[in-house]
């Protein structure tokens, strides 16, 4: 080794800057050491004697982003910035805060499934950029960065090889690309096969349909199978009001499908199991607990609630029993909690878009909660509900602009009386009479099938009774996406040219040498 001595662990090795500064110039500059990797925002600033031209660079700001992480740019913190970034690499493009929203169905894959990713550079690079097998390690550090502050939870070995057997060869990781970028990533569900067509159908979540309004790059839905295959999707249907989104792809082979009607009923408080699927290692990701007839504050009101802790790209996966069962469809809440779509309420979905070109469903512009469901949650007890001696114990959670609660001057807090005169007891009641409304408005277009009216109680007025109708619209309607959490990034960045393989630029585990990695960007 010669007189070459080894650096200390901890030490820091700043990247000069690749090119010259002016003076006033901002650049963004990354550090790694053995503590992981450090995030610098500094500025040129000119020397006394400046006679040539040259600039000594004086750190201004320094953001730390601790940990081993990606070796690619990490942005986590570039939100702070005020003005877009474009870095001297000519082929990156960066955009803050862009506004997101649903593409589907004006805007879908016009691509053949057939010719695959020979169709496109873009498609010809993500192929490559993902073709190769993930070690433990990588396995080992995604769970890490999964596990949110909790660890996923394992099951025992017998009922772990019965769920594995049943559903982990139907369950596919399926994510978003913008270009060369994946943006978005779920998990999805292989819920049938056409032999004439050669085509397999997957259940997701509609959150990988968002995108930056009137986007240059290219969009792609892609799936990677349970065996690391790489598949080209189109989407087929989509219904906002439930966050469902079914695509087709057609494997090489006939896989796995998932029988959906032979599920369990759901059991408030029964055993559950969260199952998701890695985009980027494959991996399986399993996580326990138990089921909750509550319905979390987003979405639909047909939503229940576990404890049962997943990773964000879990969202669009099963839920399913110890014996393998499916009981629902998990989306992702912000407590980190798998929040399931009943499967009665996922087979209605089919049914109707297997039945029907087109679905529509009655549109309130409201969203609910149950009282009683509430009380039970805190544990008042019953007695004390009854003293509250309401018509109603459906109560108006949030209003949505726009819509014919608000222009009715409908507040939170008022009270759901009925629906076509029929009394609602409870937030279950309320969701079947809309579904049943839904279905025989979707089987019949006339006026008189179309008619769904609502009277509500306001609050500050019991007396005095408001009547609204409900306005029937397509489920591919964007109004419904109001109902969940808004997609948003802190920041948008784009490789037009793409990265290196991931098995080059991931950093080995703490105590291995360090390998040397920077950039700089220009701000």
């Amino acid at each position: 080794m010669g007189n070459k001595s080894k650096k200390k662990r901890g030490k820091r090795e700043k990247n000069k800057a690749k090119l010259p500064l002016a003076a006033g110039e901002k650049m963004l500059q990354v550090e790694k050491n053995t503590e992981g990797l450090n995030l610098l925002l500094v500025e040129a600033k000119p020397t006394e004697n400046e006679s040539n031209g040259k600039v000594v660079v004086k750190q201004e700001e320094g953001v730390s982003s601790k940990g081993y992480a990606n070796t690619r740019p990490f942005f986590s913190h570039m939100a702070k910035l005020s003005k877009p970034v474009i870095c001297f690499d000519p082929y990156i493009v960066y955009e803050f805060k862009p506004e997101l929203c649903p593409r589907f169905p004006e805007k879908r894959e016009t691509l053949s499934l057939d010719a695959g990713f020979s169709q496109t550079p873009v498609l010809q690079k993500i192929l490559r950029y993902y073709d190769f097998k993930a070690s433990p390690y990588y396995i080992a550090r995604e769970k890490t960065s999964f596990s949110l502050g909790r660890d996923l939870s394992t099951i025992s070995v017998n009922n772990l090889e019965v769920v594995s057997s049943r559903i982990a060869p139907s369950v596919v990781a399926v994510s978003t690309f913008f270009g060369l970028e994946r943006k978005f990533d779920c998990t999805g569900l292989i819920i049938h096969w056409s032999s004439s067509e050669k085509e397999a159908t997957i259940l997701t979540s509609a959150k990988l349909l968002y995108n930056p309004k009137d986007s240059e790059f290219e969009f792609h839905l892609i799936v990677r199978m349970a065996d690391g295959t790489l598949l080209l999707a189109k989407e087929e249907y989509v219904d906002y009001s439930y966050n469902l989104l079914s695509i087709k792809v057609k494997p090489m082979v006939e896989p796995k499908v998932v029988d959906l009607i032979s599920g369990q009923d759901l059991v408030d408080g029964m055993k559950v199991i969260s199952l998701s699927r890695s985009f980027f290692t494959t991996a399986f990701y399993s996580s326990v607990g138990k089921l909750c007839e509550y319905p979390p504050s987003f979405g639909c009101s047909e939503l229940l609630t576990t404890d049962c802790g997943i990773p964000e790209i879990g969202e669009g996966g099963p839920l399913v029993t110890d014996e393998g069962y499916v009981v629902g469809i998990d989306f992702f809440g912000l407590d980190h909690c798998a929040h399931p779509l009943p499967i009665s309420t996922v087979l209605s979905c089919l049914e109707m878009w297997k039945s029907f070109s087109s679905v529509v469903r009655p549109w309130f512009g409201i969203g609910v909660y149950d009282v009683n469901q509430a009380c039970k949650l805190l544990s008042i007890p019953a007695k004390k509900v009854t003293e509250l001696n309401r018509d109603s114990y459906v109560l108006v959670e949030k209003v949505y602009e726009g819509s014919v609660a608000s222009k009715n001057n409908i507040k939170s807090g008022a009270s759901v009386a009925t629906l076509n005169g029929t009394r609602i007891e409870s937030v279950k009641e309320y969701s079947q009479l809309l579904s049943k409304a839904s279905r025989v408005a979707t089987a019949c277009d006339c006026d008189v099938c179309r008619q769904l009216t609502a009277v509500i109680n306001p609050s500050d007025c019991p007396a005095d009774d408001i009547n609204i109708e409900a306005d029937f619209i397509s489920v591919d309607d964007k109004k419904f996406s109001n109902c969940w959490p808004q997609v948003e990034v802190d920041e948008w960045f784009i490789h037009k040219t793409g990265p290196r393989n991931p098995g080059f630029h991931w950093p080995p585990l703490p105590g291995e040498d360090d390998i040397e990695c920077a950039t700089d960007f220009v701000v």
